[in-house]
């Protein structure tokens, strides 16, 4: 079961890679399908543009382009990387019914299991929707979609094209920028517990010990112990 998700739905905003231009998550993934044609490199690289969200608010996006031969591995490694590892949990993607794991067909668990390494653009085409799931526990969900064929090359396995800007978080005292936030009220009780430095110590939890998480921009941000991306 996920742990409580008390993110506000936001229409955030994001910079496109290519050319710079901002928009928000709708019309990135609509601006992208036509930037990148723009780009050298011309059609058949045999890649696919995905855009990504997280579940169920939507506020946290990106749209990526994954290489031809790119696996399901290298996906699970740039969310990772930016988004979601924090203590080396498990994670999965389900595509039509079929679940990828790092355990491949020896995961008993999942339905109709199938390997990460098995190269995305072989198992989805255009339209195909997927779910990514980290951390079983205290889970962070996601899910996508493959919004196109890719008309240039990637530069890598997969290429970020544009992510959301970071949300602002006000104090739940003073209503100034949040840093921090507290993991125990965040994640058992659903509660406002977002904090600026100065306010951060007038919070109950504060007596009991330091559960506070710095604000990062994440769908992971406050959970389990997750302190901030990789990269970006």
């Amino acid at each position: 079961m996920s742990a409580m998700y008390v993110a506000r739905a936001e229409r955030t905003r994001g910079q496109c890679r290519l050319c710079a231009k901002s928009f928000t998550r709708g019309g990135m993934a609509r601006h992208v399908l036509a930037c990148q044609a723009k780009m050298a490199g011309g059609a058949g690289t045999g890649g696919l543009l995905v855009a990504i969200r997280d579940r169920p608010v939507g506020s946290y996006w990106l749209v990526a382009q994954v290489a031809a031969d790119a696996t399901w591995y290298d996906l699970d490694e740039l969310l990772r990387d930016i988004w979601v590892e924090c203590c080396g949990h498990m994670s999965c993607f389900v595509v039509d019914g079929r679940t990828f794991t790092d355990e491949g067909e020896d995961a008993d668990w999942a339905d109709d299991p199938a390997s990460m390494a098995e190269v995305i653009s072989e198992t989805v085409g255009v339209g195909s929707r997927l779910r990514y799931e980290y951390d079983f526990g205290t889970t962070t969900e996601l899910e996508g979609q493959v919004l196109a064929t890719a008309q240039r090359g990637a530069l890598g396995a997969v290429e970020v094209l544009a992510r959301n800007e970071p949300l602002s978080w006000p104090c739940a005292e003073c209503g100034r920028p949040a840093t921090a936030v507290c993991a125990m009220c965040h994640q058992v009780f659903g509660a406002r517990c977002w904090y600026c430095e100065a306010c951060r110590y007038l919070h109950r939890c504060s007596d009991s010990g330091d559960y506070f998480l710095p604000v990062v921009n994440s769908p992971r941000v406050g959970l389990c112990g997750y302190t901030g991306p990789a990269e970006g």
